[in-house]
């Protein structure tokens, strides 16, 4: 990923919401972390169905892409490809820079 892919650009009226937010998508690593290690998939489904919406409406693309990613692997039972997801969704929860506008 280059820099662009980590810079968001998100509505300034949403700026109280995003911290909550981000912290809440921290939380869910550690869920999914959980779920993975008990084969869980349904509830990384859930997690990932839940990750697309959510990011999506409050304008992180590429979060809610990564999320619909999960929700799919989940469905298909790929521990696999789960865990690549899961560091990809770490990794962009630590890189994500937000701007307001």
């Amino acid at each position: 990923m280059n820099d662009n892919q980590h810079r968001v650009t998100i509505d300034l009226d949403l700026k109280e919401l995003i911290p909550l937010f981000l912290e809440n998508r921290h939380k869910d690593t550690l869920y999914l972390r959980q779920a993975l290690n008990d084969h869980n998939h349904h509830a990384i489904a859930r997690i990932g169905h839940n990750l697309k919406g959510t990011a999506g409406s409050y304008g992180f693309a590429g979060m809610a892409q990564l999320g619909q990613k999960l929700e799919q692997a989940a469905q298909q039972e790929n521990p696999s490809q789960e865990n690549q997801l899961i560091e990809r969704l770490e990794s962009l929860l630590t890189l994500t820079e937000v701007f307001y506008e």
